[in-house]
């Protein structure tokens, strides 16, 4: 019992925390590869007894007809199944962070950026609105220009 009170917990969890992130992140990819290849061999096979016996290719070569789209929408629907999980597997694996980093990072200027130049066309408005004498004023126009008018 005594050599447990030597342990550091913090630093015994943060190991575990470790070991189970990676083991979670290598199952997801080992899922992907899964699905990918399920993907690839089961709708080869289907794709190819379709397309290789000469009753059922008359058939399918017809777009209209619904063993054509029996086939094409599963494809087709396993197919952007297949990316979604690749993509939150991406994402589990960090490699889209330096994107959303980018591109919320230019949101953040860019807000910044007009939020500034509107209180600038403001404060510039209003000073040149106050520093006008008599009823002549100089007026600043919606693109910024100084124009003469009366309030």
């Amino acid at each position: 019992m005594g050599r447990f009170r030597d342990l550091d917990m913090d630093v015994l969890n943060e190991q575990i925390e470790r070991e189970i992130a990676r083991r979670k992140r290598s199952t997801r990819l080992a899922a992907l590869l899964v699905n990918i290849a399920l993907f690839v061999v089961i709708m080869g096979v289907a794709w190819t007894m379709a397309l290789t016996n000469t009753s059922v290719y008359n058939i399918v070569r017809d777009p209209g007809d619904t063993l054509f789209f029996a086939l094409f929408l599963p494809t087709l629907g396993w197919f952007v199944a297949v990316l979604f999980h690749a993509y939150a597997t991406a994402m589990e694996f960090g490699l889209l962070d330096r994107l959303y980093e980018r591109t919320s990072t230019a949101k953040a200027v860019e807000a910044t950026l007009l939020t500034e130049a509107r209180q600038h066309a403001k404060r510039k408005r209003r000073l040149v609105e106050s520093d006008a004498e008599d009823d002549e004023a100089l007026l600043m126009d919606d693109d910024g220009e100084l124009a003469a008018g009366r309030r």
